[in-house]
């Protein structure tokens, strides 16, 4: 799963004991060698810090000692001398042979030092050099590449143009830029270059690993290879990243120089993975399960993983299309690479236990933690590296391209406008061709025209409008339209409702010729009709923002419980149901199932008998409530003293608690296992779908799970050809402001627009 750099060593030619000869400043006029007429060839003792060894290269002497001999080697190749015994400036490159077409391969002697990680003060010796280097016109369809020429503090590079349909073999790298980031020099065709210090890393550890391995790709870099001074060939070369990515022949993501331990944490993260694994299938089969394992794996392994995912690389919204359409992905940190596939599955293996049970670092939340892990995931499952070419070439799905959509909104850029840019590599072709066409045709004038821009595109190419679910922002300002997302701002904290096949809220056969929609820049307009007008609402207390990545005991806890009965009473409220009876649509509710049941069916008492619904989800509710009667009754007899805290459990602040939660996995371990499965998937699916949503009901008494920032007096609509149901807000000037979507229960297939309470057909305008 994980391969390591070889040690690389040249072994030293020695001179065999002859002295070093060294030219006379005046070059021969034919060759490097006297003729049988001419006087010997005497050469002469140059002055330090200067070298003359043919008349090609009079004015190199001001580069750094590193390059010298690659330069004058490749100089002679061209000149057709081969020199035998070249030193300067007490450098030596002894017998080296040249042969054309590998002159660039000649690098300096590197000894053990093949890591900038061991060599670090080469990396950090400044070099103030202004940038004399001018980039050439770049031909439509290309790409420029570097070979690289030498390692060191300044390295050497020289650029190819290759046009992107058919190029050579290349590396691409997947980095973090940081503005903050010292500035170095290099030398770029024999020009000075300037570089960010993280580039300068970059450069010599990935021509350190070719070096170690043999390789001899050529690099492609977008700090180098893209002329950052010229918008058009930037937003061309940024159009064009879905070819680059895909086409290299590796990409090595690197986070950065080793600190922290990483070199350990690639190295020992196979047996991280093991003990993980372990750990879960033993909570899977309910095994006993030492207290201390999940403290131990900590101890061992805990900080060097948390200071690994907390790198910048995790967080960058750049990176995210650069890893999506690699077809071969390693992760470099340092020295060490390490299969990108091992770091997901160790990711996911973290997750499946509780972030922070398992990994800690001082000054990262468990949010900023579970939010690395879950990037990394997800990643993988849109990877396309495993597609064919010309299946990458055409972008992501529309669904998965919905998906990273959401995931750029919560992830770091420099520039807000990179939310749209940096990920038009991978969007389906016909996005990406629409958007490069109107930023050609229509410059941004300013971010939200940009944004405006791509939502319009969206919907356009979007037929169920499921685009439209992600609109709310936690700050939308005034000048952008309420259905246009504010993409530098993340969603409001709630669980998805609008996913393909789940619900057909206004798609019927009865309103398919009803659909009509126009979309401009500032207005959208949709035909559908109201359904209802909310009255009152349960705001979400228990599975919000600030809770999401609780352990699962806390499923049970006072928040979940008081919140849930909360709703349960409104609900008997609505329907006029005593305290003993129980409405079996409450639970659908919690699921955000779709309506299976007539309405006389949903009535029934406290303790009914099972009935199908979601695979027995009645029966795990009150599997559910059982628990947590007991969670709270182990909690009230310890707080009140009819019982005593055990000794372990005593002098900890929340030890009453701990002692509840310990009685309650007791219980669940004596659960036939599949009661316990079921059990287990009611709770994960209630916090699923009521993470972030309050509990609503309506003036002619539906009920349902609506969207953060609703209000009482918002309207729920169905606009014709979409899935789930919208709320609406009505403005002075007689148009609409989206809110959100909304789960109504039964009016999710359908059976809305069918039933005597549908509102007249309607166009609505929303601004």
């Amino acid at each position: 799963m994980r391969r390591f750099f070889r040690r690389h060593r040249k072994e030293n030619k020695e001179n065999n004991g002859q002295s070093s000869p060294t030219r006379n400043p005046s070059p021969p006029t034919s060759s490097t060698t006297a003729g049988p007429n001419e006087a010997p060839f005497v050469p002469q003792v140059t002055p330090p810090g200067w070298h003359v060894c043919t008349y090609a290269c009079a004015g190199l002497a001001g580069m750094p000692p590193d390059y010298h001999e690659s330069i004058i080697a490749e100089m002679a190749q061209k000149l057709g001398a081969v020199p035998d015994n070249i030193r300067i400036d007490s450098l030596s490159m002894g017998n080296a042979r040249l042969v054309p077409g590998q002159s660039r391969d000649i690098v300096s002697e590197t000894h053990e030092r093949r890591d900038i990680e061991g060599n670090t003060e080469l990396a950090h010796i400044p070099l103030d050099l202004p940038t004399t280097h001018r980039y050439q016109p770049l031909p439509t369809g290309h790409a420029r590449f570097l070979r690289l020429g030498g390692l060191g503090a300044h390295p050497l590079a020289y650029l190819e143009s290759h046009p992107l349909s058919h190029p050579p073999p290349y590396i691409a790298v997947s980095y973090c830029w940081d503005p903050t980031s010292a500035r170095r020099g290099m030398f770029l065709d024999r020009q000075s270059f300037s570089i960010s210090e993280t580039v300068l890393e970059v450069l010599n550890q990935v021509q350190a690993s070719q070096n170690a391995t043999g390789s001899r790709e050529l690099l492609w870099i977008d700090q180098i290879c893209i002329n950052q001074a010229d918008g058009a060939e930037k937003l061309d070369q940024m159009y064009r990243m879905g070819e680059i990515y895909s086409k290299a022949t590796k990409v090595f993501i690197w986070l950065g120089p080793t600190s922290n331990g990483s070199d350990v944490a690639l190295e020992k993260m196979p047996q991280m993975l093991r003990e993980v694994v372990a750990l879960n299938q033993a909570t899977e089969t309910r095994e006993d399960v030492p207290e201390d394992v999940p403290a131990l794996i900590n101890t061992d392994h805990g900080q060097l993983y948390g200071h690994l995912f907390m790198r910048p690389w995790f967080k960058r919204l750049w990176t995210v299309q650069e890893a999506l359409l690699a077809r071969e992905l390693v992760v470099m940190c340092g020295y060490r690479e390490v299969d990108f596939g091992l770091l997901v599955e160790l990711a996911s293996q973290i997750l499946t236990y509780g972030s922070l049970d398992l990994i800690q670092l001082p000054g990262a939340s468990e949010d900023e933690m579970t939010n690395a892990l879950i990037g990394v995931v997800n990643l993988s499952a849109l990877r396309l590296g495993d597609a064919p070419l010309e299946q990458i070439m055409q972008g992501l799905s529309m669904g998965a391209f919905r998906s990273l959509v959401a995931e750029a909104r919560t992830r770091q850029v420099t520039m807000a406008p990179d939310r749209v840019h940096a990920i038009m590599g991978v969007a389906p072709r016909h996005i990406r061709e629409r958007m490069a066409n109107l930023q050609v045709s229509q410059p941004s004038h300013n971010m939200w025209h940009l944004y405006a821009q791509f939502a319009k595109t969206m919907l356009e190419n979007d037929p169920e409008w499921y685009f439209l679910s992600s609109a709310p922002s936690k700050d939308h300002p005034d000048g952008l339209p309420s259905w246009v997302p504010n993409f530098n701002s993340p969603a409001p904290f709630a669980s998805e409702l609008a996913t393909p096949g789940r619900f057909s809220a206004g798609i019927t056969p009865a309103t398919r010729h009803l659909v009509q929609r126009t979309i401009t820049e500032d207005e959208l307009t949709a035909h559908g009709c109201r359904i209802d007008t909310i009255t009152e609402i349960i705001p979400q207390t228990a599975f919000t923002e600030a809770t999401q990545n609780t352990k699962h005991n806390d499923v049970y806890g006072d928040a979940a419980r008081e919140w849930e009965q909360n709703c349960m009473r409104l609900c008997q409220k609505i329907f006029g149901l005593g305290p003993e009876q129980f409405p079996r649509l409450h639970v659908n509710i919690l699921l955000a199932a779709p309506r299976t049941t007539s309405l006389q069916q949903q009535f029934a008492p406290s303790e009914p008998a099972p009935m199908p619904m979601r695979g027995r989800a009645l029966d795990a509710y009150h599997t559910f409530w059982m628990g947590c009667r007991l969670r709270g009754e182990a909690l009230r007899q310890i707080q009140s003293g009819d019982a005593p805290l055990p000794e372990r459990f005593q002098g900890l602040p929340d030890g009453a608690e701990r002692f509840a939660d310990q009685a309650l996995r007791m219980w669940r371990k004596q659960l036939p296992l599949e009661e316990y499965a079921l059990l287990l998937e009611f709770t994960s699916g209630m916090k699923n779908m009521c993470s972030g949503r309050p509990y609503i009901a309506t003036s002619t008494g539906l009920l349902g799970l609506g969207c953060p920032g609703v209000k009482e007096g918002d309207v729920v609509c169905v606009f014709y050809g979409s899935t789930v149901p919208y709320v609406l807000r009505q403005r002075r000037d007689g148009t609409m402001e989206f809110v959100g979507d909304a789960y109504v229960y039964g009016a999710m297939n359908g059976e809305a627009l069918t039933g005597a309470e549908r509102g007249p057909d309607e166009i609505f305008r929303i601004r």
